[in-house]
This record gives structure tokens, C-alpha cells and sequence, in this order.
């Protein structure tokens, strides 16, 4: 086939990483030119942080385009979408982003393409409406890999929906992985995906939550390294008031890649966050941390049936007893179920 130039539009989340930088590993030999334009220059600032991304920046050698004034950012987009056939952006676009790029997908005989803001899979949730940018994205090819988003976004009215392979769970990155990045991490360490502040995560119930896993974690772990990944929106100032509580035991505060800081965790633990899934699509031992469950349902009531995770087949832990049970338990390495992601036939048509 032959090959075809192709734009990645990051707009309103980091999530959207996830996404698009498996999909281009992937399927380099499919593309041509890649080119990236990120909307939001924070977004920018973490990828810098990111070796993964940034590896996989520089062997698919795409151009990055990214500003923080308005105008610049109009001349960027306007100008992947002339130098582009295939245009993949998120469904959570703000208006206006998304009224100017189906504008442009169509000025110049793009193909549009759709993707999920947050690579963390759905399950049950109770959205009655559909999209901001429904009208404009529902013709555009939608690509999902779980089958509880797809039940999703169908019941909101996409009609378009292409099911690939979990790109959480890319052959590819594995690879890459293994062969780049084995010793860059300390050898033995417990992995902590953060979250930010919360009405029902506050200060205090932060702290608290903090104090349970590290009493934990240090009486079954003592020679341990502790790395803790902040949420891409919380403040790491936040992080480190926790961390200075704790002088005397080692707590990195890592930026990096998620997928790397897995692959090589002994333990990887949620806090209020989807986070671990990464690590339960990739056989590793993991799980979400919620102390206050019935505080998590009351204020998801509009959105959700149920508590959603515990769909998706992950551990749920609801208290220190199951906290200290689940770390007691022994580790079981399992072999890897990592999936190639071929999109050839989804461009092609």
C-alpha cells in the first residue's frame, strides 16, 4: 500500500498520549510523514518528561507543533490538515478546536478519525447526552478497543465505531521497552499512580490514604524504593508535602512514562485513579485503592450505575485489611499477552 501522510491533534488531555503514540509505533510502515500538533503547551512540557514518548518521537522522526498563542496554533492546524490525508484527534475537543478541524478535514479531503480523550476503558457509565462535538464526529471512524466504550458510545449515537487492539497493551512498546529502557529504573520498587485533589479526596483524607500505604508498604517492602506518578492534573507540590513526611525512606516523584514505570514495578497501586489497568491488561499484580467508596458513588451518582472498575475485572481494595492482605500476597509473572495494532484496513477504506 502506499504510504500516507498522517496528523495526530492532542488537544484537552495527556491521555490522549496513550493513544497516539502506540498507534504510531505501530504503524510506521503505513505512514509517511507523521506530523503532531499539541494544543495545550502543559501537554507539551510532560511529554518532555516522557522518555517513552519521546523515544518513539524520535524513531518515527514526526514533527511536533505547539504554541501558546491562538493565532500560531490556527496556522498549525491549518497546516497539518494540508499536509495531511489521515487527521486522528480526540471526541473531547473543545467547540471551537473541533468546529476549525472538521472544517479543515473537510477544506482539504482529509479523513478524520476519532479517539477516546483518556485511555482508561469504561464500563457502566450512565451518560444519557451525547458529546459536545457529537454532530460534527459522527460520521467520522471512531477507534475504541473495549467492548464496554463501544456499548458506550454507541448508546450516545456514533454509528462509525472500529474495534482495534488494546493499544495499553502494544507489542511494540513492550518491545521497546525491554530493549531501551531496562536499566533505567531502580530494580526493586512499589509504584503508586497518584490523583489530584478531589471533593472526595481532600487534604486530610489524602494524607490518611498516604499514611496507610506507606505503613504497609514499608513493613512488607523495607529495602523497597517507593515511585509515586502524579496525575497529569495534579500539582506536585501536593506530591511532595506527602513525600517530606517520610524523610527517612526513599520516594521518587516520577514524571515518566507510565507504561515504563509499570513494566518494571514489583507493585502498582491506584489511588482514586484507573491508572492500574495498565498494569491488569498487562498480567502484572496491581490494584485501585478507594477508602471512601460510598463518598466515590454518591458523587458519581448522575454518571454511573454502579462503581464502574469493578467491571473491568481489576482488584478492588476498600480498607487497610485488604490493603495489607493484598500486599502480603505472593507475586505471580505472568507471561506477556502484549497485541499488535494494525490500523492498515481502517485507513485504507
Amino acid at each position: 500500500m502506499k504510504k500516507k501522510n498522517a496528523g495526530f491533534i492532542i488537544s484537552t488531555s495527556f491521555g490522549e498520549c496513550e493513544f497516539v503514540f502506540p498507534i504510531i509505533l505501530e504503524n510506521l510502515q503505513y505512514f509517511n510523514k507523521i506530523n503532531i500538533l499539541i494544543l495545550d503547551k502543559n501537554i507539551y512540557n510532560k511529554l518532555q518528561k516522557d522518555s517513552l514518548f519521546k523515544e518513539i518521537c524520535k524513531i518515527s522522526a514526526c514533527n511536533i507543533y505547539t504554541s501558546n498563542y491562538k493565532f500560531l496554533k490556527l496556522i498549525y492546524l491549518i497546516k497539518i490538515c494540508i499536509l495531511s490525508k489521515l487527521i486522528f484527534h480526540s471526541e473531547d475537543m473543545y467547540v471551537l478546536q473541533n468546529i476549525l478541524t472538521s472544517f479543515f478535514i473537510k477544506l482539504f479531503l482529509c479523513k478524520g478519525f476519532l479517539f477516546k480523550h483518556t485511555s482508561s476503558p469504561w464500563f457502566v457509565r450512565n451518560i444519557k447526552t451525547s458529546t459536545r462535538n457529537y454532530n460534527r464526529d459522527k460520521n467520522k471512524k471512531f477507534l475504541l478497543y473495549n467492548s464496554g466504550d463501544i456499548k458506550i458510545f454507541s448508546k450516545m449515537g456514533f454509528r462509525n465505531i472500529v474495534q482495534i487492539n488494546n493499544f495499553n497493551n502494544s507489542y511494540e512498546v513492550e518491545k521497546l521497552l525491554k530493549k531501551k529502557f531496562y536499566n533505567k529504573l531502580p530494580k526493586k520498587y512499589i509504584l503508586i499512580l497518584s490523583y489530584r485533589s478531589h471533593p472526595i479526596l481532600h487534604k486530610n483524607k489524602r494524607l490518611i490514604t498516604y499514611q496507610n500505604l506507606f505503613d504497609i508498604i514499608f513493613d512488607v517492602y523495607p529495602n523497597h524504593s517507593i515511585i509515586i506518578k502524579p496525575h497529569p492534573s495534579e500539582k506536585i507540590s501536593e506530591i511532595n508535602e506527602i513525600k517530606m513526611r517520610y524523610p527517612q525512606r526513599k520516594i521518587i516523584i516520577s514524571q515518566e512514562n507510565t507504561d515504563l514505570l509499570i513494566q518494571y514495578s514489583i507493585t502498582t497501586i491506584g489511588i482514586l485513579t484507573s491508572g492500574p489497568y495498565k498494569a491488569h491488561f498487562k498480567r502484572k499484580k496491581c490494584a485501585i485503592y478507594y477508602e471512601n467508596m460510598n463518598d466515590y458513588l454518591r458523587y458519581h451518582v448522575e454518571n454511573y450505575k454502579s462503581f464502574e472498575a469493578k467491571h473491568g475485572g481489576i482488584r478492588i481494595l476498600r480498607n487497610k485489611n485488604e490493603l495489607k492482605k493484598f500486599f502480603y500476597e505472593k507475586i505471580i509473572n505472568y507471561l506477556s499477552n502484549s497485541n499488535k495494532i494494525d490500523i492498515k484496513n481502517i485507513i485504507n477504506k
